[in-house]
Formats: structure tokens, C-alpha cells, sequence
């Protein structure tokens, strides 16, 4: 288990990861549409979708994650910390 901090930085650096990670799967499946099914160019998927495909991931796992400690929401489970 842990104290209340180990907790929140244990379940804010889980929630982070598994927000990020199922971002970038969909920004990876969006970027394989693009080439593939609408055969776009590297120009325009560094310009226009790439910012895109991190931002997303990135500021949504961030929001969530400091939503959860803002609503002290991670406490202490059976085996680890988390919702």
C-alpha cells in the first residue's frame, strides 16, 4: 500500500499510462487510415495530423490524471493504489 502521496502518484502515474497508451493506439490505427485507406503524403500527415496524434493522448491523460488527484479518487486498494 502506501501513504496518501505514494498513492496518488502511484494511481496519477497509472492513470497517465493506460490513458496514454490507448491514445496512441487510435493515433496509430488513424495514421495507418490515413496512408493506407486515403493514401495521404508524409507532408500532410506532419502537418496537419501529427500534432494531432500527440496532443490528444498526451492532454487527455494529463486531464484525467489531475482530475483524479483533484478528486482524491486514488486511495489505497488490496494489493496496490489506484480507483
Amino acid at each position: 500500500s502506501g501513504n496518501v502521496a505514494s498513492c496518488d502518484a502511484q494511481g496519477f502515474l497509472s492513470m497517465f499510462g493506460i490513458m496514454v497508451t490507448s491514445g496512441y493506439n487510435c493515433s496509430l490505427c488513424m495514421f495507418y487510415l490515413a496512408v493506407i485507406k486515403f493514401k495521404k503524403k508524409d507532408e500532410y500527415i506532419k502537418k496537419r495530423l501529427e500534432p494531432w496524434m500527440h496532443a490528444v493522448p498526451i492532454l487527455s491523460g494529463l486531464s484525467l490524471s489531475i482530475a483524479g488527484l483533484v478528486s482524491e479518487v486514488y486511495n489505497a486498494g488490496l494489493a496496490n493504489c489506484f480507483v
